[in-house]
């Protein structure tokens, strides 16, 4: 008997252990996933949103186009320090939103040299 507690004891202890383990991976990979979701679905409104306008010629445009965006959102489309940024298609970057100091000019200097954006296709709405 004397051996048994503590030998349940420690059972015990790496069994909420592991159970403390799964609980934050899988607490993890929901929070990845909620994440991407509401990333799709506001890059998704962002995008039929700016379809009707033609490219904007300056900065000046590409920042009001981008900030009557922005007010058409919802307001937790921009929480959790979620920046919109338009680019153009070299990848330079015409607008951010909420304007920031130290805006990088290009979006390679964001996400390094990977550049998945080269593989996407715009299509303008016809």
């Amino acid at each position: 008997m004397r051996l048994a507690v503590p030998a349940l004891l420690i059972l015990f202890l790496v069994t909420l252990a592991g159970s403390a383990w799964i609980q934050i991976r899988d607490g993890r990979k929901d929070t990845l996933f909620d994440a991407i979701n509401d990333i799709d679905i506001i890059a998704s409104l962002s995008a039929a949103k700016l379809g009707g306008y033609s490219a904007p010629a300056s900065s000046v445009e590409a920042a009001a186009h981008l900030e009557l965006l922005a007010k058409d959102m919802p307001p937790s489309a921009l929480t959790q320090s979620r920046t919109l940024m338009l680019v153009d298609q070299t990848g330079a970057i015409l607008a951010v939103y909420p304007p920031l100091e130290n805006a990088p000019g290009k979006l390679s200097d964001i996400l390094g040299d990977a550049q998945p954006w080269r593989s996407l296709r715009i299509v303008p709405a016809s």
